[in-house]
This record gives structure tokens, sequence and C-alpha cells, in this order.
């Protein structure tokens, strides 16, 4: 059965999941929406349980909704045009009027996906930097693939500027600590490798967001591509 190669983000997408971020559920959250778009990949029809069009509300046809999140529930809402997975936006029942309930939510939540669909593709989200208080969580913290370039930048300024100070460290170890040089040194080094993965993100990200810029590959949808990708949409470009 034939997928979809491409997938499409919206400003209001990115708004609702950016919810979600710093939350305990919000790693979970990208990981469900990265298992709708490679169910896609492999087939445009994929359906399960938990991944199904609507069918009861007619504002809603040729919508689906795809659970990401169990407790508290969440749902990706999301449409298929030609081989492009166009993603609306993050919700729960109450956005679409779910059992009777919000009358008129449906056609809210359509006209606010529409418009937002209408503004075009956004490769990745204006947010800022995510909080950290220990180097290891960033090293494979979904925002990494997701963040634009200056919030990239910026964070690799933040762990900069963790060198120089070790302000992050003192806060969590205490002033003192600086004295404990095998403990120091290891958190300096663990800045270091978050570092080097950050280099490589940062100076791939005008390749994509060359590549980008109509539409996100749908085998990069929530993840950084891989070194051989990159260079390979660099020679297509």
């Amino acid at each position: 059965m034939h997928g979809l190669s491409r997938i499409t983000y919206t400003d209001l997408f990115w708004e609702t999941l950016g919810e979600l971020r710093g939350t305990p559920y919000y790693r979970q959250a990208c990981e469900g929406i990265r298992a709708c778009a490679v169910n896609k990949l492999t087939n445009r029809n994929f359906r399960s349980a938990t991944d199904e069009p609507f069918t009861a509300q007619k504002e809603l046809k040729g919508f689906w909704h795809a659970r990401i999140l169990g407790s508290p529930l969440r749902l990706l809402f999301y449409s298929i045009e030609g081989d492009t997975l166009q993603i609306g936006c993050v919700g729960d029942h109450s956005d679409y009027g779910w059992k009777g309930k919000h009358s008129g939510a449906a056609e809210r939540l359509v006209n606010r996906i529409r418009n937002s669909v209408k503004k075009g593709h956004v490769p990745f989200p204006d947010w800022e930097p995510p909080r950290w208080s220990n180097p290891d969580q960033l090293l494979d913290h979904p925002d990494l693939a997701l963040l634009g370039r200056s919030a990239l930048v910026k964070l690799d300024g933040q762990l900069n500027g963790e060198w120089d100070d070790l302000a992050v460290f003192k806060r969590k170890h205490g002033d003192d600590a600086v004295n404990d040089v095998d403990l120091a040194m290891d958190w300096l080094e663990r800045v270091a490798k978050v570092r080097d993965r950050l280099g490589f993100i940062i100076a791939s990200r005008p390749i994509l967001e060359r590549t980008f810029k109509d539409a996100t590959p749908s085998e990069a949808a929530m993840v950084n591509p891989s070194a051989e990708a990159i260079a390979g949409y660099a020679a297509f470009r």
C-alpha cells in the first residue's frame, strides 16, 4: 500500500504541542506523533483503535485523530492531502464536542486548523530552548530535533557559559562542589558531549530550513535526520 512522503506542520500544531513542554508527558507525546507519521509513511490508509478518521460528525469529514497520550488524554488532529500528512493540532475530546458536548466545537476546530494550514508549513517552532538542570537531560531531548536555529544557538550559548561559571552545576551540587575536581570535570565532559551533538544539528539547520521550506520528508518527522540523509538533501539542492 502506497504511503505518504511528506508532512506539514502548522503554527497551531506547534502552539498546542508546546503546551506539553516541561511536563512528564512531552516526550511520550512526541513519540506518539512520530509513530503516527511512520505508520502513514508505510500505509496512507493505516488505522487502528487509536488512529482513525472521524465518521460521526459531518463537520469533521476528512479529518483523522490519533491518540498520542492516554492520561492525560491528548489527540493529534490531522488530514491527508495527496502525498502529504497535514498535521493540524494537539487537543482532546472537548475540541470537537465529543458525545454531544461543546456544541459548535467541531466547526471551530476545523476552522482553526484550516486557517492555520493556509498560513503554510512551519518546519521548526519559534520556541525558547528547554530548561535543564543536568546536561544529560539534553543529549536526547526531543527539542533538539524540533527547535529552530536561533533557539539551538541560544542553548549552545547557555552550555558555553556553563564552562565559564558552572552556574547550573553550583545550583545542583552547591558552591563548594567546584572543589571536587572529578565531579566538576565529569560535569564539563557531559556538557561538551551535548555541545558536540548540538554543533552537528546547528550546522545542518540551514540545509534543513531550505529543504523543508514547503514540507518535511515523512522519514524526518519529529527527528533530526542522519548525517547521510542531510548529505543527500544538500546534494539534491
